[in-house]
């Protein structure tokens, strides 16, 4: 679990994450952020049901909101000397919802079966990462259709 920021891409299981989202691109020049969340449920990094708890499933949909609304403000995505050939990334009110409920509940530190939302407990004191967290759900909220 090593990590070097305040982002979740900015973290060994964000560049994994991005490893995905890479190959996704190779096949998608378009992409539809529902579809790619359904990709990522299909690969095990995220749950149909939000009200699953886990640690990966939050560092994924907080990387995915980054993803995306990076994208929505400038429209390229560029990793090291890699740019992306993405020629859209879109999102409709159910996909973005979706995300937003995620960093909600780990803002809100809403606890798993054992009582605690362990991405949030192990953030909570980073300096910045509450306001990471903020912007990423307005500029979210801005997004919806």
């Amino acid at each position: 679990m090593g990590s070097w920021g305040i982002k979740a891409l900015e973290s060994d299981e964000g560049l994994d994450i991005l490893d995905f989202f890479t190959e996704y691109t190779e096949s998608h020049s378009d992409i539809h952020l529902g579809e790619l969340i359904d990709f990522y449920i299909a690969e095990g990094f995220l749950p149909a049901d939000t009200t699953d708890i886990d640690y990966l499933y939050d560092k994924t949909a907080i990387a995915l909101a980054e993803l995306f609304t990076d994208y929505q403000q400038y429209p390229e995505l560029e990793f090291g000397e890699e740019k992306l050939n993405i020629t859209s990334f879109t999102g409709t009110q159910e996909a973005i919802l979706y995300l937003i409920r995620f960093l909600e509940d780990i803002l809100n530190e809403k606890p798993d079966e054992d009582g605690i939302r362990e991405y949030a407990e192990l953030y909570r004191e980073v300096k910045g990462w509450k306001e990471h967290m903020q912007e990423l759900l307005a500029r979210l909220n801005a997004a919806i259709p």
